[in-house]
């Protein structure tokens, strides 16, 4: 009974993570389509692309009948995983400058999340620093 378990677990995952990237696309489709001059849902759109990017390469990579495309899937993977900090730094930034607080510090460090979130991908896709080949 328990010898197959770990196929369940891994079909459940593989089930919440296409749920996820399902209802993510749809969340995005719905707000850009009705709001997208919001500062607010901008970011939020942004914050939940990368989410879906992330979820969808994962997904890709467990369900690969080719090895050699793994890779790729990994790499593609780390646009979501690098940019998911620098968008949740932005969409806090834009809820803090509608509630009326000063972006002083924060108006810099937006740029410089999303520049850092860019240096990371780009170690990602460009070497082996963060994704190395099985």
């Amino acid at each position: 009974m328990f010898e197959q378990l770990p196929d369940f677990l891994a079909l459940l995952n593989d089930i919440l993570e296409a749920v996820i990237v399902i209802f993510g696309t749809a969340v995005v489709l719905y707000n850009l389509g009705r709001s997208l001059k919001d500062p607010v849902m901008r970011a939020f759109c942004a914050l939940i692309v990368f989410v879906v990017i992330a979820y969808l390469a994962e997904l890709m990579v467990s369900r690969t009948i080719v090895p050699a495309s793994v890779d790729g899937f990994l790499r593609f993977q780390w646009l979501g995983i690098a940019m998911v900090p620098a968008a949740q730094f932005h969409l806090s930034d834009t809820l803090l400058s509608t509630t009326g607080a000063l972006p002083n510090r924060r108006r810099f460090l937006v740029p410089i999340g999303y520049l850092s979130g860019l240096i990371f991908l780009g170690l990602a896709l460009f070497s082996d620093l963060l994704v190395m080949n099985p």
